[in-house]
């Protein structure tokens, strides 16, 4: 698991940020074992003054190098040189805090935005359904931010393990061997804490993941089919379902939680315990006065006052780790498979394709989904440049499988696709249409910002006066003086129905879409918008492919196909 962390570090460029991270890290460690490590001498220096003649050779010429010679000079030099360090110590430590977060924060937003640009980018057509939709927003919510964590808990262990690490080395240099002791029992109790709890963590781990997507699922399905819900008092149903799946991804969190909070107990208990034992051996066998078991005590609460902490701090992040290890796997595995992708498309993505077009043709064209449901079979179309192509049939028909066939949203199982008289495979095909294609559905999306923004899809180099052209091509001219003003709403709720329609297809004129694809962009309008958008929609030069129910919108089309039990025929409205 580390390996992939580090693979993902790596892959996102922050090896060199963490580095220097990690330098920061063992500099603050180092600088916490010399304070503690100063202690010693310090209480010695305040409790005997007989300890000026005793101390080591080092330390006199330390004092001599400051001119100190009398008892009082020692302990003020001391008390300077130890509050000095403290100092150095609090700042560097503050540093490497502020650092190690914008580090991590900065990484976590690096890597929301590629799943974010990935998934939609190669969103998988076959799968739109509420399941891949909850997997995505728990993916680029929640677990993105996991990983940030994992990756704090990572650099906590190193942090404590190297602090521990240091004060150990201090003490066997002050030479408290049974302290020593003391502290190899801490690092053997955390292990057995670890082992014992880690195989239970990864399982429940891997349960909060599954479940915490089905409680999105669930919200989601509840706040979409809200009416629905109300008005058939589906609220038993809706709640039963609900708490079934809260609570167990809730029991996973408390599993995590209550174990992560043993080590604390247990270390606390076991640090008393020591202690207590450590003076009872010290005043039996030792044989030394017990005032000589001060300055030892003192290091040994100074080490225990942070060592505790620290490996508490490192079992219940070991205990994370294993944990939220499911949300490492999953990204991981999202990352490859997209790297994976990229790689095989490479050779596409370098080729910026633009050409003019002149005809989309579909022959024997068939599509399946992965499941084996057919939807189309043997489907023969044809688009003319500057065309009106309708496509009718009937709910289920295919209709929208079809269009999104077109737009290069979903690859055709058999036939060929004709761009320009020339056959093409689905890449290229959808390398070709991703910048030629316009899209108005049934209840187009606008974002909440301005009627220029959403015409433009936020366009840094926005062209106020093709925007108001567009606008008024579409009878909405009303709009036309503030259209940078005027801010649509949440779900448009500032416009009509029909004129929200209208700025979508304003948006396709504007991005200048060789073609514009329809669907259903009337069935929800009254006659009197109905007919605006038609009168709209015909006088337009641009190769239209319109998706209708509505016989009498479509009769006056160059071109109507029918999509019945998957198959397609051409018809004329009287033959209807």
């Amino acid at each position: 698991m580390i390996n992939k962390i580090l693979l993902l570090i790596g892959e996102f460029g922050f090896k060199t940020k963490f580095f220097w991270l990690f330098v920061l890290i063992f500099i603050a460690s180092i600088l916490e074992a010399v304070g503690i490590a100063s202690i010693l001498p310090l209480i010695s220096v305040l409790l005997d003054e007989s300890f000026i003649d005793e101390m080591p050779a080092f330390l006199g010429e330390f004092f001599r190098a400051f001119d100190a010679n009398s008892h009082q000079e020692i302990i003020n030099i001391s008390l300077m040189f130890v509050i000095g360090l403290f100092i150095i110590k609090t700042i560097i430590s503050l540093v490497t805090v502020h650092i190690q977060y914008s580090t991590i924060y900065s990484f976590q937003n690096k890597l929301a935005i590629r799943i974010l640009r990935n998934f939609i980018k190669d969103f998988d057509f076959q799968v739109t359904n509420e399941e891949s939709a909850a997997k995505i927003t728990n993916t680029i919510h929640h677990e993105v931010h996991l990983i940030s964590g994992l990756i704090a808990n990572c650099t906590l262990i190193l942090i404590d393990s190297l602090m521990v690490l240091f004060i150990c080395v201090t003490i066997l240099i002050v030479g408290s061997h049974l302290s020593m002791f003391i502290f190899a029992l801490f690092g053997i109790l955390s292990y057995l804490i670890i082992k014992i709890t880690g195989r239970r963590l990864s399982y429940y781990g891997n349960q909060r993941l599954e479940f915490e997507q089905k409680r999105l699922k669930a919200v989601g399905e509840g706040v979409a089919g809200i009416r629905e819900i109300k008005v058939f008092e589906l609220y038993p149903w809706f709640e039963e379902s609900f708490d079934e799946v809260n609570k167990i991804s809730l029991n996973a969190r408390k599993k995590e939680i209550v174990a992560k909070s043993y080590p604390r107990h247990i270390f606390e208990f076991f640090a008393i315990t020591a202690l207590f034992g450590f003076i009872i051996v010290w005043v039996s066998l030792s044989g030394n006065p017990i005032s000589a078991l001060v300055p030892i005590i003192s290091v040994f609460a100074a080490a225990a006052f942070k060592a505790l902490p620290a490996a508490n701090r490192i079992t219940s992040s070991m205990q994370s780790i294993k944990f939220y290890g499911a949300s490492v796997d999953t990204i991981y595995g999202i990352i490859s498979k997209w790297n994976k992708l990229e790689g095989n498309n490479k050779h596409l993505e370098d080729k910026k394709i633009n050409i003019i077009i002149n005809e989309i043709s579909f022959d024997g064209m068939s599509f399946q989904y992965n499941d084996g449901k057919k939807v189309l079979e043997n489907i023969n179309i044809n688009i003319q440049k500057g065309s009106k192509t309708a496509i009718i049939g009937e709910s289920g028909s295919g209709k929208s499988t079809l269009v999104n066939i077109i737009c290069g949203l979903l690859s055709a199982s058999s036939g060929n696709q004709r761009l320009n008289k020339k056959n093409v495979d689905y890449e290229e095909y959808k390398k070709i249409l991703s910048g030629a294609v316009g899209y108005v559905s049934q209840k187009p999306f606008l974002f909440n910002a301005t009627i220029s923004q959403n015409i433009s899809n936020f366009d840094e180099d926005l062209d106020l006066e093709k925007v108001r052209e567009v606008l008024r091509m579409v009878k909405l001219d009303e709009f036309a003086d503030y259209a940078d003003s005027f801010i649509v709403g949440e779900n448009f709720n500032n416009l009509s129905g029909g004129q929200a329609q209208r700025i979508a297809i304003a948006r396709a004129l504007y991005q200048n879409s060789q073609i514009i694809i329809l669907d259903e962009p009337t069935s929800a309008l009254d006659n009197q918008n109905k007919n605006i958008i038609n009168e709209i929609i015909y006088n337009l030069d641009s190769t239209i492919v319109w998706i209708s129910h509505d016989i009498q919108s479509i009769k006056n089309c160059d071109v109507i196909y029918e999509l019945k039990q998957g198959t397609s025929k051409e018809v004329s409205i009287s033959a209807k």
